[in-house]
């Protein structure tokens, strides 16, 4: 089964809302990323300390960080459009979300089924094609958010288009990265001390998000050897600027720009991250993945009516042998469903001003100055309406309307799910489990 597939060399990015007025960038590989990590300001006016509880840092690192940081699981440059989103929905179903559901199933059909499977699924997976690398479908990840000025990205100052050195704010960076998301939380919650206990003062950066005091961070690519692969391999070391002691900044220009994350960052619907799914891979591909597990009843009408009509027939069995919960092999067996608590409401939103400029870090501590209106480069759009923008305003494409959800199933009625019917289907796959492991022993 031959399908062609049609290639682009842009990329487009839905991690972030446009409206929101904050700028996405991530790390890069071509050279070092320089930045000043930015508090989120609570509702009583006050800025969130750094660590939350530093007494859990034991037992879960990522619970003790402030609203600077968050995460989020997020596919990256998938497909022939290379999109990149959040895949978590915001309504989520116990279990592995959709994109990571139809990563496995399909990975898992195209070492079971070869001949079966159709060349553009096998494709998805090949590291390299005629010397040219793919791997248009990588594994879901999870991704560090953290709010931040930027000064110099992929080894670059960041420069106006008189080359005049500005700064990118607000910004969010993206380290997708497993090196550089660990060193990023190792420096935040690990002892300078191990003698006393964890604190701002007493961890590995010290204090790096207040306005007052906080210090500047390089995020540096290097070559590490790999003991495992016994092969150099790519790393993201994470420190503190020694050359300057500390950057202060305004905290009133915090202030204005302050949003919850729920306004920043794009956490949409399952019906929203299938329909993507489906536009940068394809619809036999997301139906066939998902038409029989819990998020078939949300995928839509138009994205089932192609699936049932050009997917394979022959399906995987997809069930999990390892241990729940990894992302080294997610676990795909479905617990009972459960209503998901609602995201938080979000805060009243600001004023967004236009983007500001910030001097360049010098070699002492600079004075905190007042936001000033300016272009920085690359800018996702203002909300600001008389604000026009550059041909260097590139944003996403808004996502399209969703249509209603169709049927639930074409092999079953419309009627919604049983708690006997699930307990069944969940039986049945224990089935299926027992007797694929009974047959990898033979």
């Amino acid at each position: 089964m031959r399908q062609s597939q049609s290639t682009s060399s842009a990329s487009t990015d839905f991690t972030s809302r446009p409206e929101s007025g904050w700028m996405m960038r991530h790390v890069s590989a071509e050279g070092e990323t320089q930045l000043r990590l930015i508090p989120y300001i609570m509702e009583d006016g006050t800025e969130q300390p750094q660590l939350i509880d530093p007494a859990l840092a034991g037992t879960s690192p990522k619970a003790v960080l402030s609203e600077t940081f968050t995460e989020y699981e997020t596919l990256h440059f998938a497909g022939q459009n290379k999109y990149s989103f959040i895949t978590e929905p915001n309504t989520p179903i116990v279990g592995p979300t959709p994109a990571m559901l139809m990563w496995a199933t399909l990975r898992n059909y195209r070492k079971q089924h070869r001949k079966e499977c159709p060349d553009l699924w096998y494709n998805w997976f090949e590291r390299n094609i005629d010397g040219r690398k793919t791997e248009a479908f990588s594994k879901p990840r999870p991704c560090l958010y953290a709010r931040c000025i930027i000064f110099r990205l992929g080894g670059k100052d960041v420069t106006d288009k008189f080359e005049h050195p500005i700064a990118l704010f607000p910004c969010v960076i993206k380290l997708s990265q497993s090196s550089s998301a660990d060193e990023m939380i190792k420096g935040l919650t690990q002892p300078l001390d191990p003698n006393k206990p964890l604190s701002i003062e007493n961890s590995v950066f010290g204090d790096v998000t207040s306005c007052s005091n906080g210090k500047l961070l390089r995020i540096t690519p290097e070559n590490r050897m790999n003991p495992v692969l016994k092969r150099n391999q790519l790393y993201y070391s994470v420190s503190v600027c020694k050359e300057i002691p500390s950057y202060p900044i305004s905290i009133e220009m915090v202030k204005n720009v302050n949003k919850p994350w729920t306004s920043i960052l794009n956490v949409n619907s399952i019906e929203w991250i299938i329909e993507r799914l489906a536009e940068t891979f394809s619809s036999d591909a997301v139906y066939f993945a998902l038409k029989d597990s819990p998020y078939g009843r949300y995928i839509p009408s138009h994205i089932e009516k192609e699936g049932r009509r050009s997917a394979p027939v022959t399906h995987p069995n997809v069930v999990s042998m390892n241990i729940p919960g990894t992302y080294d092999e997610p676990d795909l067996r479905y617990p009972e469903p459960v209503q998901a608590h609602p995201l938080p409401p979000a805060m009243p939103k600001p004023m967004v001003p236009p983007h500001q400029v910030l001097p360049k870090p010098t070699m002492a501590p600079i004075t905190p100055v007042a936001p000033v209106s300016t272009q920085v480069s690359a800018p996702r759009p203002l909300t600001d309406k008389n604000v026009k923008p550059t041909s260097a305003m590139v944003p996403p494409p808004p996502p399209p309307s969703m249509p209603n959800p169709g049927p639930i199933n074409p092999q079953v009625s419309n009627t919604p799910i049983t708690e006997e019917e699930m307990r069944k289907r969940l039986a049945d796959a224990q089935e299926q489990l027992k007797k694929l492991f009974s047959e990898s022993q033979n």
